[in-house]
């Protein structure tokens, strides 16, 4: 019988459970033969389990702990924390976690939340996850980008904030104040009003001589009165442009990326095709939820899957009665990315109803606090039955109950 080996892992140290009733061993990073230790303590062929403390921290171990043939699993720390508060001690330490992790690696199919390791599977969902993380940062970073862009937008004059993805291409163009854009407006005008053989020497950007798009420019150029000017905030409006199109251009790069990443894996492909029939779907959201349960959605319960997203909140009892906690475990990538889908969808409704939108009209009716909440249970009940069925999305309004 293979030899049960429990390992906390931090930045600096592992403590290794060897033994019940001996102290965990610790082994300090920073020496040079840490491996060496390691090896002398796990034998050939041990069970080893541990938590997954950050990729960065546990890949180097599991690696090394795979060379002498041990079998590795990854347990969630809500099962540590259940088996060392039942097993070991009350209180939280490396130490006592440890030994907990070894209780578990005595009997790992015994415990909800182990999954064994392979070294594959694992580094296509780090990269997956990594290239999530990647996606929404630029998404973000875009984002803000250009609500600043917007905000300077309306301190020259109002109609440039309200009418600003006319006033944006203008800036790609790098026509800011509204002296440039009155010259601009003056270029397309001759442009216009000279026959097409006799263009030539009038110089405007490509995107202006569409009729539609220089018709929308010209309208707004004619609401800017006199005194309206960008002093002092020409170069914060250029800057926060290039800002703008370093981070689209990073997006579209790390969404080409997350889209072979995905497309390729067998097993994720089909989850992302009937995940994107959902209305207001996102590849980087799309990403983000695989990466949260791994792909595998069938074998989650529902409550199992919603609580990888974050959905379901901690419960806390005394006595006879139970209250919710601002805590919620899950992927804090796919918790935002169901928040903000979730948003996106009860924004949509009016034009565009959907059951997302339909659950939150009817928890607000009925004056129910958590009609948001509701909304994003909602979500993820239909993501999940879109991945258990293999089944795209459909809706039909008016049938929604």
């Amino acid at each position: 019988m293979s030899q049960s080996i429990g390992i906390d892992i931090s930045t600096r140290t592992l403590w290794i459970a060897y033994a019940s009733g001996i102290p965990p061993a610790k082994i300090n990073l920073k020496d040079p033969d840490w491996q060496s230790q390691l090896l002398k303590i796990v034998p050939h062929g041990a069970t080893v389990a541990l938590e997954p403390t950050g990729w960065a921290y546990s890949a180097p171990i599991i690696r090394a702990l795979q060379y002498i043939g041990a079998t590795v699993f990854m347990v969630e720390h809500s099962t540590t924390g259940y088996v060392r508060k039942a097993q070991v001690s009350i209180a939280k330490t490396d130490q006592t976690d440890a030994h907990a992790l070894r209780c578990i690696a005595l009997e790992p199919h015994k415990y909800r939340g182990i999954s064994k390791t392979d070294d594959r599977l694992t580094t296509r969902n780090v990269r997956l996850r990594l290239l999530t993380h990647a996606y929404m940062r630029s998404d973000k970073e875009r984002t803000r980008s250009m609500n600043r862009m917007r905000q300077l937008a309306h301190s020259i004059h109002p109609r440039l904030g309200l009418s600003f993805p006319t006033y944006l291409k203008a800036i790609k163009e790098g026509f800011i104040s509204p002296d440039e854009l009155r010259t601009l407006a003056t270029q397309i005008q001759q442009w216009k009003t000279t026959p097409r053989g006799q263009r030539a020497h009038i110089q405007i950007p490509e995107r202006y001589q569409s009729g539609n798009v220089s018709r929308h420019f010209l309208k707004l150029v004619e609401t800017l009165p006199e005194w309206a000017n960008a002093e002092g905030i020409h170069d914060l409006i250029a800057r926060e442009c290039r800002n703008y199109r370093y981070f689209s251009k990073q997006r579209r790069v790390v969404r080409r990326d997350l889209h072979s990443l995905i497309a390729n894996e067998s097993d994720w492909a089909g989850l992302g095709r009937l995940w994107m029939t959902v209305p207001g779907a996102n590849l980087g959201w799309i990403g983000a939820i695989i990466s949260a349960t791994h792909g595998h959605v069938k074998d989650l319960t529902p409550d199992r899957f919603r609580a990888a997203l974050g959905v379901h909140p901690k419960i806390s009892q005394s006595g006879e009665s139970a209250e919710g906690i601002a805590g919620r475990p899950g992927f804090k990538r796919a918790k935002a990315a169901i928040h903000l889908w979730t948003v996106g969808l009860i924004s949509a409704h009016k034009y565009k109803p959907n059951p997302i939108g339909a659950c939150f009209a009817q928890h607000e009716a009925r004056k129910h606090k958590g009609a948001f909440f509701a909304a994003r249970a909602k979500l993820a009940n239909i993501l999940y039955g879109i991945a258990k069925n293999e089944t795209a999305y459909q809706f039909t309004p008016g049938k929604e109950s």
